[in-house]
């Protein structure tokens, strides 16, 4: 849906089928070699070829009857005022999204009134059906883009047990985190890395998750894995290796949740520093350097310039000059079951009338609430970086804000194509 060309074939057509439909008892025969056959190739492509569904030109919906059964397709009844009212929901925040978070700056393009006023949204589907370069077709399909990334905005194990989720995950960590300030460390001394900070990343707001999905081909939520992240900020780049062997040394993170091909790595050369490392293990020199103790390896890495970023699997948006090692790892989260109120309280008044059935009553309790106790994965994000590279993210092309810049940029040219200037217009300070 939008201002893309439109396929071959707008129709999908299998004239046997339909001629066969009232035959046989409903059922549909095969094409005789009369039949005339067309394929709908671009109703198709989402499917067989994994094209975003997003990126489509327009809808196939020629009647509110065929409006109505996509809907139920997609999962809303519309003859139930409940799906009615989560539709209505979705609409007016894919409006205010829109206007307030992507036209506040495109002066010459304004929401078509009689799509931005349309309660009826079966009226929006047969809207987003009119020929492609219709005003209208345009923002229905825009309106209609910005709402299935709103449904998809939301995790229902993130909605229903997120304290469970946050205070498992920061359990992981939190006992290895010694002192405060400039004492900080990861680990007891005298071994403890220094770190300059740590930082829990809090949950995303549903415009900032929207923004994220809207430039993602798959655009679902399901694919989201930072809901919730740790940075690790240490004193020296070195340390961030540190850091991240002690994670997996320590089992902070489990290494068979990581998730492959989520990890990325644009601070220190791991193959020149295995080799250097090498050479100086044997005695060798290495720039004046001698030695394998902590201090020589600090300045040796020091010395080397930054990776370049793998070309596969790179955010787009992320600048080259953000330099971090990060994964995503999974944390297994256990939420008890809640022994029912009723049975609480007679169990809590068998253990105040009898004290010598603490033990069991405890037995019981913990019998009911480990039966029936929910499990899941959830993702959650680890970044660890020095605070060198830390400070260059908050100015200059690694700025969160440039970042969010190039990030909206490529969601507006996403959906109204060249309406939009090819680069963002310059941040202002």
């Amino acid at each position: 849906m939008g201002p893309h060309p439109a396929s071959q074939s707008p129709h999908a057509t299998l004239n046997s089928l339909s001629q066969g439909s009232a035959r046989g008892g409903g059922q549909p025969v095969p094409p005789d070699a009369e039949t005339t056959v067309t394929i709908g190739w671009d109703l198709i492509r989402p499917i067989i070829e994994g094209t975003s569904g997003l990126d489509e030109p327009r809808l196939h919906v020629d009647s509110e009857a065929s409006a109505e059964a996509f809907l139920a397709c997609y999962g809303f009844r519309w003859e139930r005022a409940a799906h009615r009212e989560q539709l209505e929901t979705l609409r007016q925040e894919a409006i205010a999204f829109i206007e307030g978070e992507l036209l506040h700056d495109e002066p010459h393009l304004r929401i078509e009134p009689t799509v931005r006023d349309e309660r009826d949204v079966r009226k929006v589907l047969l809207a987003s059906a009119r020929p492609v370069g219709d005003p209208m077709q345009l923002w229905a399909c825009t309106l209609l883009r910005v709402m299935h990334t709103f449904a998809h905005c939301g995790s229902f194990f993130k909605h229903r047990f997120d304290q469970h989720i946050q205070r498992q995950i920061l359990q992981r960590f939190e006992p290895h985190l010694q002192g405060e300030g400039d004492a900080l460390c990861l680990g007891t001394d005298p071994n403890g890395i220094p770190l300059r900070e740590f930082q829990v990343k809090g949950s995303k707001s549903r415009t900032s998750m929207a923004m994220k999905l809207l430039h993602k081909p798959d655009n679902t939520a399901a694919e989201v894995f930072d809901w919730i992240g740790v940075r690790f900020i240490t004193r020296e780049r070195f340390d961030a290796l540190l850091v991240a062997e002690y994670l997996r040394r320590h089992s902070v993170v489990m290494f068979a949740h990581v998730k492959p091909g989520r990890s990325r790595n644009t601070l220190i050369d791991l193959e020149r520093l295995r080799s250097d490392m090498a050479r100086l293990a044997e005695g060798k020199t290495l720039d004046g350097l001698q030695g394998m103790d902590i201090d020589t390896l600090r300045r040796l890495v020091r010395s080397y310039p930054y990776p370049r970023p793998p070309a596969a699997g790179r955010n787009v948006f992320t600048s080259i000059a953000y330099h971090s090692i990060q994964f995503t790892c999974s944390q297994q989260i256990i939420v008890p079951a809640e022994v029912p109120e009723e049975a609480r309280v007679q169990l809590e008044a068998l253990r105040r009338c009898d004290p010598s059935c603490a033990p069991h009553v405890d037995a019981l309790v913990d019998g009911m609430t480990e039966k029936e106790e929910a499990r899941f994965l959830f993702p959650f994000e680890v970044q660890i970086l020095d605070q060198e590279s830390w400070e260059i993210t908050q100015a200059g092309l690694a700025s969160h804000d440039v970042y969010k810049a190039r990030q909206r940029h490529a969601v507006k040219r996403r959906l109204w194509g060249n309406l939009i200037a090819p680069e963002p217009s310059p941040l202002r300070r």
